[in-house]
């Protein structure tokens, strides 16, 4: 799981082993991907950059609402609140995926 692979990350930098692991996944998924025609890997390309641009978008968009609460010195409403506590929940897993494709690139 995406989580799973993210332990793994952060567990890489300290364990030869395990950053080994996550060099050996990292060629499987090149070799596979060059399998495909030059069109496939394109539109794999493509998807995966579509989805970055999605995701740095609303990071932004998350720091930009924060950067407004504490202007006004509400961030601690924002934090005691279910949806408010969601929404940094959401910010965080989108960061999580942008680690991710980083890493991966």
């Amino acid at each position: 799981s995406a989580y799973s692979l993210s332990e793994r990350v952060q567990l890489a930098t300290n364990d030869c082993r395990v950053a080994a692991e996550l060099l050996r996944h990292a060629i499987s998924v090149l070799h596979i991907l060059s399998l495909g025609s030059a069109e496939d890997q394109s539109v794999y390309v493509s998807h995966w950059s579509q989805i970055i641009s999605v995701c740095a978008r609303e990071l932004k968009h998350g720091a930009l609402i924060w950067e407004r609460a504490l202007e006004k010195n509400v961030q601690a409403k924002i934090l005691s609140d279910n949806r408010g506590q969601q929404h940094i929940q959401a910010l965080g897993e989108i960061y999580k995926v942008v680690e991710l494709l980083r890493l991966s690139t």
